[in-house]
């Protein structure tokens, strides 16, 4: 990322050029990746365009990546489509507004295992949705021992069924 941005620097195209970083739902570590909480839905959204967005500006605002697109359009000066589900997220990561969605959905159905799950979050509640009764915390790791083990460690309960419906505060 580092040498990308030098690069742009170098190029004199950084002040022309949103960079957005956004990554991967993180490690498939037991009560990570493959489940609906936070450590699995959140994701990084990291910003940088020297001389439009103030650099070190953090938020805790829910964003989704069904705002990339919109985000893209607006920085380009081009009308986002009323058909696209996402909006951009520029008066957000310029400061003029503090306000992100009032909600963010998420969904898995098939990830090595059939674990069918929804999800809707706001900034205080999140409500889980699951319509299977396969257990998320092995999944894909089940051949690890150090998996296994992680699993077996007190207030684990990735090896067991989860509730049809969780609601969190």
């Amino acid at each position: 990322v580092g040498d990308i941005l030098e690069a742009l620097d170098q190029l004199g195209l950084a002040e022309n050029t949103l960079s957005l970083f956004v990554s991967d739902n993180g490690a498939p570590f037991p009560g990570n990746k493959k489940t609906m909480h936070d450590r699995g839905i959140g994701t990084p959204w990291i910003a940088h365009w020297p001389g439009t967005l103030p650099a070190g500006r953090v938020s805790a605002a829910l964003v989704s990546t069904v705002d990339i697109a919109p985000t893209l359009l607006d920085a380009a000066g081009i009308p986002a489509l009323a058909s696209m589900d996402g909006r951009s997220t520029m008066p957000l990561m310029s400061g003029e507004t503090g306000q992100g969605r009032d909600a963010v959905f998420a969904a898995i159905d098939y990830h090595v295992l059939h674990i069918p799950t929804r999800c809707a979050r706001t900034e205080r509640y999140k409500l889980i949705r699951n319509f299977g009764h396969t257990p998320v915390g092995l999944g894909q790791l089940g051949k690890f021992d150090w998996a296994k083990a992680v699993c077996q460690l007190p207030n684990q309960p990735w090896c067991e069924a989860p509730a049809p419906v969780a609601l969190y505060d």
